[in-house]
């Protein structure tokens, strides 16, 4: 009976730490502001910082360092409207190891346009970058 009980205690002990892991780690990120003749250095920024908070909180970003974050310039997005793009390189993870097993590229791209939201920006569109 005691073991039964050791090992129902270790379970959930194991269950709490799994729930409370990390999503994301963005600590060391380098950011790329490049230029932009459209916004501001302040703006990027706004942008990159939903990108980070994203990656910090977001399941599927589980155990990945995002490690480059880098603006690529302004786009057309599906609806045809005026969007921009982040590329960001990150490691470790469940899908770093998919990519790696499949010699792809361990790159991610968001793409985002302008509200009037307190963040600035939402993220319209994200996914493996090409």
């Amino acid at each position: 009976m005691k073991r039964i009980h050791l090992f129902l205690a270790v379970s959930i002990i194991a269950m709490f730490l799994v729930g409370c892991a990390p999503e994301g780690d963005v600590s060391n990120v380098e950011i790329d502001y490049g230029e932009s003749e459209s916004y501001t250095k302040e703006e990027l920024e706004q942008a990159a910082r939903l990108i980070m908070d994203e990656f910090e909180e977001g399941e599927l970003y589980r155990g990945c360092e995002l490690i480059k974050l880098e603006y690529r310039g302004v786009i057309k997005g599906e609806n045809g409207e005026r969007e921009i793009e982040f590329k960001g390189d990150y490691v470790g993870g469940e899908q770093a190891k998919y990519l790696e097993a499949n010699e792809a590229e361990n790159g991610w791209s968001w793409n985002l346009k302008k509200t009037d939201t307190k963040d600035g920006w939402a993220i319209v569109n994200y996914g493996r970058a090409g």
